[in-house]
């Protein structure tokens, strides 16, 4: 009887720590380790992986999947971190949705905005989210970024595609799934080079909300356009009215069929002003082209900018005998 135990013994020990091994591993879940036990509404990112295999490729490539990074969705509850507890989708085999979040169209944004600013609402970016137009227009998250994809590299100077992080194209493709009509303007003749990738949306607007006029990073106008265009800024002992008031008085920013991005062409850009002095107010014509019985300089080539240079200002000096050499006319 005393060699029966003996050899019964250490199987017996083995046995139960199989079965505690075992038990250890079924209170956890796949998810992140945690120490989460399962139960009937989290079903574990290993078992989204299995069916989900092209999520879970882009997946490992950016960011929200990396562990070294605290409080990443892999160091938490992994794919249910965001999408919610999947058990009914799984028990289901995986053709009931239930409660899961999917961030689809249908989704109301109400619903998908609070799972991303759970972690994102500290972020700079976010400060204005609040009062920004986006949000007031149910515009989510999802709607411009790509969670499952993978970080970008930037293509040419000033283009961001990893600022605001994983648009799932060019930039100014995202924005102009919504901004149809900058999206025309951008390809038209005269544009700012953002179909070539010298500068992006986001350099001079803020998307998550801004305090300036149509979300831009500046106070004014101005001010945002000085950034870039600092020679234009001045002071100047001449001002020209409208390029201190506003730059877009004269030029449109996403683009224009006429040079310059100028919202019309000249003569009649400075007619809308310049109409009542000197020159003659009425509108030139065809006799005055090139071609036209009377040809005047007025209407061809840089029409006024051939004697006004200096359109934006001048510190030329004011010479009442000579006002064709004279600065306070943006001669010189």
């Amino acid at each position: 009887m005393k060699r029966v135990w003996m050899v019964f013994l250490p199987a017996l020990f083995l046995a139960f720590l199989c079965w505690s091994s075992a038990l250890e591993a079924a209170e956890k879940t796949g998810a992140g380790g945690k120490g989460e036990k399962i139960n009937d509404d989290y079903a574990g990112s290993e078992v989204c992986m299995g069916c989900h295999d092209e999520q879970t490729k882009s997946m490992g490539r950016n960011s929200h999947w990396k562990k070294a990074i605290k409080e990443s969705p892999i160091s938490n509850k992994g794919c249910e971190s965001c999408h919610g507890p999947g058990g009914e989708h799984v028990r289901q085999g995986g053709g009931t949705i239930g409660s899961l979040i999917t961030f689809s169209k249908s989704e109301p944004a109400q619903k998908k905005a609070p799972i991303c600013l759970s972690c994102h609402e500290n972020s700079s970016q976010l400060a204005l989210w609040d009062s920004g137009v986006h949000k007031k227009q149910d515009v989510a998250c999802s709607d411009c970024h790509s969670v499952h994809g993978a970080v970008r590299p930037q293509t040419g100077y000033g283009t961001t595609r990893v600022g605001l992080g994983y648009t799932p194209g060019p930039e100014y493709q995202t924005c102009g799934k919504c901004h149809l009509d900058v999206k025309a303007q951008i390809n038209r003749r005269s544009h700012h080079p953002i179909i070539e990738g010298r500068i992006t949306c986001s350099n001079c607007h803020q998307p998550h909300g801004s305090m300036g006029p149509s979300q831009i990073k500046a106070a004014s106008v101005n001010q945002l356009c000085y950034k870039c265009h600092a020679e234009k800024r001045g002071p100047y002992m001449f001002e020209h009215p409208p390029v201190e008031e506003n730059c877009a008085a004269c030029h449109t920013a996403h683009g224009s069929v006429h040079a310059k991005l100028t919202v019309e062409k000249v003569p009649n850009l400075c007619q809308g002003c310049h109409d009542g002095t000197r020159h003659p107010a009425t509108r030139y014509s065809r006799e005055t082209l090139l071609t036209g019985a009377v040809p005047s300089n007025k209407s061809y080539n840089r029409s006024c900018l051939n004697c006004h240079a200096n359109i934006h200002g001048s510190n030329a000096p004011s010479n009442p005998g000579s006002l064709g050499n004279s600065g306070s006319y943006f001669l010189r």
